[in-house]
């Protein structure tokens, strides 16, 4: 397993978060169960000492610092859950340990999103979950079970964040719509200016706007910050599409037969409505021909040297969902792929796992 969960955290101020968490006492609630989650099992009693807040000392022979941070949890002792956690998280970024560590600290945030309620803390704490949680969603070294769960929890979270007319700082910004605005314009230029990569058709379902030429002047939408990327994990037959590094929704793929579909990072390099298939070279079949499978939806990704011709497309056999049965590219029902489209910028990168 490579760093990749350590950096998106701290590229998305994970840090930040946890400052907030270990200064905010009220947030601890034990009697407040989590989303559909039970905390760690706590190791052993022992470990570092009550009120450590840096350079715990190395753990006695036989024990590992997960072994007393999750002690140090168990007790409620802040200080020095803080410092082992993060020692755990710079010492250990290639590791299980290393998810653990954001994991633990996102229930604690769902936690007190609950005993907070919808309110502008409660929100914040909401979208600090999210960016804590979403990236477990992707590691091997989480239970199936759990991973169940988180998903549940992030769906309800992307509902109160994002899907919803309130405002969470750092997570999106308003913007006026001035005579003449059209929500493509507005995304190819202006919002991305402001520090965001997003489509219309997101904008659409976040404001409720039936079709992007509905947009009336004079109307305060919300627009989401950050890029937008897609993750498929190929033991679970899903697709993730996530927004600023937090997870927004999941759906069923179909993948290729004999594990032809490729573990790699790609990048969407072109969008097609209806497109003709061209199954090989000098052989084109239309689209509304019987024998095209690629659905009313094409997203293309760029060629690689080892990988040429792979995407995502709808398909017109909902059976081969959730099944091994494409030459390599990911399949998605028809209402799925028309949605995933509507969302997905040029530019986005697509990230095929195990």
């Amino acid at each position: 397993m490579k760093s990749w969960i350590f950096w998106i955290l701290a590229g998305l101020g994970a840090y930040l978060a946890y400052g907030a968490w270990f200064r905010d006492e009220s947030s601890r609630e034990r009697d407040i169960p989590p989303l559909g989650m039970e905390p760690s099992t706590p190791g052993e009693k022992g470990g570092a000492a009550a009120g450590v807040a840096e350079s715990p000392p190395a753990p006695p022979r036989g024990r590992t610092l997960l072994d007393d941070w999750r002690d140090a949890v168990a007790r409620g002792d802040r200080g020095a859950a803080q410092a082992l956690g993060d020692r755990i998280l710079g010492e250990a970024s290639g590791s299980p340990d290393a998810v653990l560590v954001p994991l633990e600290r996102g229930r604690e945030k769902l936690r007190a999103f609950r005993a907070a309620g919808r309110g502008a803390e409660g929100l914040q704490l909401a979208q600090e979950a999210r960016l804590l949680l979403t990236p477990a969603l992707f590691e091997e070294s989480v239970a199936a079970e759990e991973r169940a769960s988180l998903r549940k929890a992030l769906a309800e979270l992307a509902d109160e964040v994002l899907f919803s007319p309130r405002h969470v700082e750092g997570a999106d910004f308003s913007h006026t719509v001035r005579r003449g605005d059209t929500l493509d314009q507005l995304c190819k230029k202006l919002f991305r200016e402001r520090g965001t990569r997003v489509e219309p058709g997101l904008i659409c379902e976040i404001n409720g706007i039936k079709r992007p030429q509905d947009l009336q002047a004079g109307a305060v939408i919300k627009v989401p910050l950050g890029e937008a990327s897609v993750v498929v994990t190929k033991r679970e037959f899903r697709l993730y599409f996530l927004q600023g590094g937090a997870y927004v929704r999941e759906f069923a793929v179909g993948l290729g037969r004999a594990g032809l579909t490729p573990e790699a990072t790609f990048v969407i390099e072109d969008k097609m409505i209806n497109p003709d298939w061209y199954p090989r070279p000098g052989v084109k079949i239309p689209y509304g021909d019987p024998g095209n499978i690629l659905g009313s939806r094409w997203l293309g990704f760029r060629d690689t040297e080892q990988f040429r011709g792979f995407g995502i497309h709808g398909t017109k056999d909902p059976s081969s969902i959730g099944r091994e049965e494409s030459s390599g590219c990911v399949r998605m029902h028809q209402e799925d792929v028309e949605r995933l489209f509507s969302w997905v910028p040029v530019g986005t990168t697509v990230r095929i796992q195990r």
